[in-house]
């Protein structure tokens, strides 16, 4: 019946918006693996990931200092799951590679988003912060 087809994906809403604030949690206690492994779950119980998920795993791994993983998140688990990054996304991976010292990597990603700038694929401007 299609009340059942609604009542599931406002459920699949409802999980996904349940995990993204578990998963911000975890970035607030500076809980990273705890919010990688949920970032895992949500793909095990099918539950589409979203901007929002990733921006939070990414500050969580910032947060604790890993920039490899973040850059993990942002680079192929994001293009995995089809997701294009906020400049939200970008600024967490920089300050996560900032904070290591990764200068190069973080040069890196800003030349990203300065080629995106350029081609007119995003309306943001990278001065708001």
């Amino acid at each position: 019946s299609s009340s059942s087809s609604c009542s599931s994906s406002s459920s699949i809403a409802r999980d996904q918006i349940t995990y993204n604030s578990v998963i911000s949690a975890c970035e607030k206690a500076r809980d990273w693996q705890r919010a990688l492994s949920l970032v895992e779950e949500m793909s095990a119980k099918r539950i589409p990931r979203s901007v929002i998920t990733y921006n939070a795993a990414i500050s969580a791994c910032q947060k604790a200092g890993e920039w490899q993983r973040a850059l993990h998140l942002l680079v192929d688990e994001m293009a995995r799951d089809r997701i294009a990054p906020s400049i939200i996304s970008y600024n967490a991976a920089i300050s996560a590679c900032g904070g290591a010292g990764e200068w190069r990597a973080a040069l890196s990603i800003f030349n990203k988003i300065v080629e995106m700038e350029h081609s007119g694929s995003s309306s943001r401007s990278l001065t708001s912060s």
